[in-house]
């Protein structure tokens, strides 16, 4: 089993004072942009209802080519998280080659998107992270380094097997207090579209919300290390910090917890975006997604938004890609 995170610098985050680039501005603070590929199928599975064939890929459809060119418009490279099921179309495969070619880097979010992650046996675990890595390897040439668990469901356990398989860094964790909340709200939206209740682990423990918001190393006896790279949150009051939520909450909410992050100097951290927030569902004929305020918005307010959001970042902050990052540093042999 893993041991409790240290810092490779007697407490003293590695990333302080070091140089990724001449051209870097380290007073800016520093930013990665990762993006999670859920397409339409997965959210079906996630709230419990049925989504038609014709509609289950229209976030690559629709979502990641926007995406695409909102972060070339903004000089963006990001990091984009994988289920391996998706691995299994060709039109998806090589529209992932599409993000390759633009200098964006992949990553692995798990086989099935199972959301009762927390939960499964080692051997499962190991499945999903492998399954979708030999899939990736196979179908793009890529080696995955990096790692997010479906619904955040980060644990000790999860970071000994992605040590024991060679993974660079996880970005499971999200080190807030409020999965209570979020999973209560999850629940409210399950039975506002009448979906079958499934069983969930996703989204923080209550004793997530003390770890912390930076990087940090962790190491196991057999003295196999991981990084965790933390799901951007905000300081002090630790609220959530992704894309999706500043959508539904509004841009108010946005510019508060920037404001946070640029006061503390918390730095660098994660802004996590997903392909759901650049698609556009006016033509998913899904009466129960009608139902929900986010797949009602407009795309043209969806991309504003979202250009206001990393916009705001990228003139603040210097934006990196994590494996670059990492690897750059060598910091894991």
């Amino acid at each position: 089993m893993l041991s409790k995170p240290k810092s490779a610098d007697g407490g003293r985050s590695p990333f302080e004072g070091s140089k990724f680039g001449a051209s870097d501005d380290l007073s800016r603070g520093e930013l990665f942009v990762h993006v999670d590929l859920d397409d339409v199928w997965a959210i079906g599975e996630c709230y419990g209802i049925n989504i038609p064939r014709t509609h289950q890929h229209v976030v690559y459809e629709e979502g990641v080519p926007r995406l695409l060119s909102l972060f070339d418009e903004l000089k963006v490279r990001a990091t984009l998280f994988v289920c391996g099921k998706d691995l299994e179309h060709g039109s998806k495969v090589e529209m992932l080659r599409e993000c390759l070619r633009r200098g964006h880097h992949l990553a692995n979010h798990g086989w099935s998107h199972n959301l009762s992650f927390r939960k499964l046996e080692a051997q499962h675990i190991e499945e999903e992270i492998v399954r979708t890595h030999s899939w990736a390897e196979d179908a793009l040439g890529v080696n995955l380094r990096g790692f997010r668990a479906p619904g955040y469901a980060w644990s000790i356990n999860l970071l000994s097997k992605l040590a024991q398989l060679g993974y660079l860094y996880d970005s499971s964790l999200m080190p807030s207090p409020f999965g209570g909340v979020l999973r209560f709200l999850d629940a409210r939206i399950t039975k506002l579209v009448r979906g079958n209740k499934r069983e969930k682990t996703q989204y923080p423990l209550l004793g997530d919300g003390f770890r912390p918001l930076k990087p940090f190393l962790v190491c196991g006896n057999d003295g196999a290390c991981i990084w965790e790279l933390p799901v951007g949150v905000g300081p002090w009051l630790r609220l959530p910090f992704q894309a999706s939520v500043c959508l539904q909450v509004g841009p108010s909410y946005f510019h508060f917890v920037e404001a946070l992050l640029a006061l503390s100097g918390v730095s660098p951290f994660v802004f996590l975006l997903h392909g759901a927030d650049a698609t556009d569902f006016s033509g998913v004929t899904v009466s129960e997604l009608k139902r929900l305020r986010y797949f009602q918005m407009p795309i043209e307010e969806r991309m504003e938004l979202l250009r206001l959001f990393l916009g705001t970042l990228v003139r603040k902050r210097c934006v990196h890609v994590s494996e670059e990052w990492f690897e750059h540093r060598n910091v894991i042999s």
